[in-house]
């Protein structure tokens, strides 16, 4: 009875199978071919401890409900695996991007440009460091490395939902080679930062303004992020 929201089937060659339950030990009970539009329930995404994510799915005919690999559906925030509840945001569509494994519905989000030396973007959440005190641990790399940086080298920025947000201007690492653009979030004591990092042999070929867009793109659904990191 629930409405859901949309989603599109996505990385398959044909089709993706639709499991009675969430497990590929599972009875299939319905094909959802590549590019179908269908209605998920994100709120019921689980992982199985070993191989997958999985999702509520509606099958559209029969309007019946079953699971399937939420590693193949994707919304406007990108495959539904590769999410934190509560937070949307735009990835980069060009290219094609690995991710690293997660576990847990608040594990950071981390994509990594194929092809590319290091070109990558990040969306992590903690509980122990505030936006004051990374602020303060990037100033001291200045120091340390004796960066010269603008007295505005960090400027509030408006984020839907956020306390609080501040934009870093982009910085290089201490051996010169990587620059890293930062937006720092915090929501209900809890500190999201979403990144991009870059090498510089990866600047003609990574994709500058998708990035930029990525980290400008983000909002943040206080009640369903606080509830996903209260549970």
């Amino acid at each position: 009875g629930g409405v859901g929201t949309e989603a599109t089937v996505v990385g398959v060659v044909e089709f993706l199978r639709m499991r009675a339950e969430p497990s590929t030990a599972s009875e299939e009970i319905g094909r959802l071919d590549l590019g179908a539009r269908v209605s998920v329930f994100t709120d019921e995404l689980t992982y199985d401890g070993s191989d997958y994510w999985w999702v509520s799915v509606r099958l559209p005919a029969a309007g019946t409900c079953g699971s399937a690999a939420a590693e193949f559906l994707a919304d406007g925030s990108g495959r539904l695996d590769q999410q934190i509840p509560g937070i949307s945001f735009r990835p980069p569509t060009s290219g094609s991007w690995t991710f690293t494994d997660r576990m847990s519905r608040l594990d950071p989000v981390e994509a990594f440009l194929e092809g590319a030396f290091y070109t990558s973007y990040l969306v992590t959440v903690s509980e122990d460091m505030q936006i004051d005190q990374l602020l303060a641990n990037q100033l001291a790399e200045f120091e340390e490395f004796e960066y010269e940086y603008p007295a505005d080298w960090n400027q509030p920025a408006t984020v839907p939902g956020a306390d609080r947000a501040v934009r870093v201007i982009p910085v290089a690492s201490s051996s010169g080679d990587i620059v890293t653009d930062r937006l720092l979030i915090e929501v209900g004591g809890h500190t999201v930062e979403v990144a991009t990092s870059v090498y510089i042999e990866d600047f003609e070929e990574a994709p500058l303004e998708e990035l930029n867009a990525f980290i400008d793109s983000v909002v943040i659904d206080r009640q369903a992020f606080l509830a996903a990191a209260s549970g």
